[in-house]
């Protein structure tokens, strides 16, 4: 598999040194993610855009646009500040499971076939791919991020339940509009633990290909 990494052009570039630094973080680990799903597209390309404006989600948010395509934004103010860059650079690491679990899973903005989006398996991919990177990665800043109450996440499960799941708004899977945030992520982390809970032998590498609604019913979950 051939990982291409793109750096997009902006009236801010990183230099030389900041590509190398990004690429030696990403790279070997989007490789060693890849291998243990048994996922070798082609080519994975991995687009880096250096001037995102805002702070919130880390200061690098990232998405997984098709089966072999990941995006990557970065603040290239926090990614140059001593007191943000070596969180990012950790983050960095993250995205490499994290997003990458999606990739081979087809889990992505544009997904393949006549398939369409629902929300209860957004919110248990999204819970599978950040267990595959505590699994994998089970670095200081993976352990703090990866987090739900328990309580919280059961109470917003049920809601969900009750959601159209074809029509919602960004609010159900990001958080606000009275919803926590990231909602649908700690919603499936405790699905994807509740599951690993009845079923020990199960991690996020078995569960790629399982269907969203099995995961829900092997979490024992009504």
């Amino acid at each position: 598999m051939k990982i291409d990494v793109i750096f997009l052009r902006s009236d801010v570039d990183f230099t030389a040194k900041e590509k190398s630094e990004i690429q030696r973080a990403l790279v070997p680990h989007v490789r060693r993610a890849a291998k243990i799903l048994r996922y070798s597209p082609r080519t994975f390309t991995i687009t880096i855009h250096p001037s995102w404006p805002r702070r919130d989600r880390q200061g690098m948010p990232a998405y997984t646009q098709l089966r072999d395509w990941i995006w990557i934004a970065v603040n290239h103010r926090q990614f140059r500040s001593s007191k943000h860059h070596a969180r990012l650079m950790e983050r960095l690491k993250y995205l490499a499971y994290h997003e990458t679990h999606h990739a081979a899973r087809d889990y992505a903005g544009f997904l393949s076939g006549k398939r369409h989006h629902i929300l209860l398996n957004s919110v248990v991919s999204e819970g599978l791919a950040d267990t595959f990177a505590l699994e994998q990665y089970p670095s200081d800043y993976v352990c703090s991020y990866v987090i739900y109450d328990e309580y919280e996440a059961r109470r917003w499960f049920k809601k969900m339940k009750k959601m159209h799941q074809t029509e919602y708004p960004s609010s159900w899977l990001f958080g606000g509009d009275g919803k926590p945030k990231f909602v649908a992520y700690k919603v499936g982390r405790y699905i994807v633990a509740e599951a690993k809970k009845r079923y020990p032998k199960l991690n996020a590498t078995k569960l790629l290909h399982v269907d969203y609604r099995r995961v829900i019913r092997l979490a024992g979950l009504k």
